[in-house]
């Protein structure tokens, strides 16, 4: 069963930038390292992953991560 996960990753800036993918460990490399200039996290590494969630279930992963962008900023930041 594919897995999907729902991240946030603190920049350097201290924004937060939240993301769903398939495969964490290639995302996480290609913003880590600027491998897309038009990427939000691009001018704003290092990034730290500060919460991972992993579903099995692609809508519940949406739904999460609806929930997360819905955070303040204190409560993404802890």
């Amino acid at each position: 069963m594919k897995q999907h996960h729902v991240y946030i990753v603190q920049c350097k800036d201290n924004s937060f930038y939240i993301g769903i993918t398939t495969n964490l460990e290639q995302r996480i490399y290609k913003q880590s390292n600027g491998l897309s200039k038009n990427a939000h996290t691009f001018k704003r590494r290092p990034l730290i992953l500060k919460e991972l969630e992993t579903f099995t279930d692609s809508k519940q992963v949406i739904n999460i991560e609806k929930q997360f962008k819905g955070w303040c900023r204190r409560k993404k930041s802890t």
